[in-house]
């Protein structure tokens, strides 16, 4: 929690606007929190977040005082793209990034909230697949238009049953809790 707490927990300024190169090195902090649950499941989201970051990265390296927030981009993308936008460019990637990181907020604040499957009580299954509906009942699901993120996400869908549990032996948990704590509190 360190990490999330040094780079993304900062107030919003005044005006609204969020500076392009401060929110990417902020949320270039998330994709190993993935790491932390110890399973392979959650790897092509990991890969969707990092992508993502990486695109709207490449379009703010071109010139960051033009970029300088991402309200920017969105508007210099806008002209550029007309009619296209905004299903292209860095515009598209902040989108998806966007539900990226809603998928882990919605997945943190279920396991946070103590839901689990009271036949499995350890498996975390429940609180990834919590995440993953509240995307397909958005207004724009996740796998609206978007194939290999569909392919993901069908991946994912079919992976949660694989999603890692805790030991059933108490000594077991509780050393698999400490590990887990410890891997939480460097993010």
């Amino acid at each position: 929690m360190a990490l999330l707490a040094e780079h993304l927990l900062k107030p919003l300024p005044a005006d609204k606007q969020i500076e392009t190169g401060p929110f990417l090195e902020a949320v270039s902090h998330l994709p190993p929190f993935f790491d932390c649950l110890g399973s392979p499941v959650f790897t092509p989201i990991k890969a969707d977040i990092s992508g993502n970051i990486t695109k709207i990265k490449a379009v703010y390296d071109t010139d960051p005082a033009k970029f300088r927030t991402l309200q920017n981009i969105l508007e210099v993308e806008k002209e550029m793209y007309g009619a296209e936008w905004p299903k292209v460019g860095a515009t598209l990637a902040l989108m998806w990034l966007k539900r990226g990181l809603r998928f882990i907020q919605v997945f943190l604040q279920s396991i946070c909230d103590g839901e689990r499957d009271e036949s499995h009580p350890n498996h975390i299954r429940v609180n990834a697949t919590k995440a993953y509906e509240m995307h397909t009942r958005a207004p724009r699901p996740l796998t609206c238009g978007h194939s290999q993120k569909q392919t993901n996400l069908n991946h994912c869908e079919s992976s949660w049953r694989a999603a890692p549990g805790l030991p059933a032996t108490p000594s077991a948990s509780q050393s698999l809790t400490r590990v887990c704590r410890g891997r939480l509190w460097f993010f």
